[in-house]
């Protein structure tokens, strides 16, 4: 279900049913009243699965369409297709475009069992469709088009994703940040937790201090020196990334797959230097 301008749409795969706001009751909570509902054909598709309405702009996207299971059902739960509807609460009920999603495509997830294959989720944030799979991937639309913009896959300390990972109907949440980067917040059922991904459309999002996460469990053995430096900062043994940050977290300069990085043209001052090595991090304070 979702908010529709202060009423009530909820989709029943073969209909949707727009229930008009009356007002709040006595503790705050809102009255819909079922007794002059509305009930709104489903346009274009078999079914609807899910919705999304982006009342500043008046367009409602939908996702449905029951794809086919390898004996000839029905495999609700998923979708296959995405539409965008203009001008929807003025009647808009003719897309403006179809977009067509894989299902049980090995090419596209590496598992299909347990809905690894399926879409299972989507959300709209910014210029973007956001489209959740079992598997744990997000397959990212061009909201004007529907055209395909990439796929967005998990590594986390060799996490990538398993069948059955995601298994709510609404198991996404995105937002666009001022800063043009988006944050997408998605159901690890495996891990009983919650993983977020951040996006940037223009590449790889710049990095700060405050978005690295610290884990130090696997950093033990791995020494950075000298303490102050001058010319050059050493590490005990090869990492597969360092990384320089000033006091305010901004990036400065890494290297990958060495023990070393040239420190010549940083002013003197304090610096936070991060070190990665399988999936692993530690950050350590350096004064030049």
């Amino acid at each position: 279900m979702l908010f529709y301008p202060a009423n009530l749409t909820v989709c029943d795969q073969n209909k949707l049913v727009q229930y008009n706001c009356t007002g709040l009751d006595a503790n705050g909570n809102p009255n819909w009243d079922a007794s002059n509902a509305v009930t709104i054909p489903i346009p274009e598709f078999s079914a609807v699965c899910r919705m999304s309405y982006d009342s500043d702009n008046d367009i409602m996207y939908m996702a449905g369409d029951f794809p086919k299971k390898s004996d000839g059902g029905d495999e609700y739960g998923s979708f296959i297709h995405v539409k965008r509807f203009d001008n929807w609460s003025k009647g808009g009920r003719k897309s403006s475009f179809t977009a067509t999603v894989p299902y049980n495509d090995s090419q596209y997830t590496a598992e299909t069992s347990w809905g690894g294959g399926m879409a299972t989720s989507f959300a709209t944030a910014g210029d973007y469709i956001f489209i959740l799979y079992g598997y744990g991937h997000i397959r990212i639309l061009n909201k004007a088009d529907g055209s395909l913009v990439g796929t967005l896959k998990q590594n986390v300390n060799g996490w990538t994703g398993s069948g059955g990972q995601v298994d709510a109907h609404f198991g996404l949440t995105a937002f666009k940040r001022s800063n043009g980067q988006y944050i997408l917040l998605f159901e690890n059922a495996a891990w009983a937790n919650i993983m977020i991904q951040r996006w940037c459309p223009s590449g790889d999002c710049p990095e700060t201090l405050t978005s690295i996460v610290n884990s130090e469990e696997g950093m033990k053995d791995y020494t950075l020196f000298p303490d102050p430096f001058t010319n050059e900062l050493k590490t005990s043994q090869q990492v597969d990334e360092i990384s320089i940050f000033n006091i305010h977290g901004v990036l400065l300069h890494k290297e990958r797959f060495t023990h070393s990085i040239n420190t010549s043209n940083l002013a003197n001052g304090i610096y936070f230097v991060r070190l990665q090595k399988n999936g692993y991090s530690k950050v350590v304070k350096c004064v030049k």
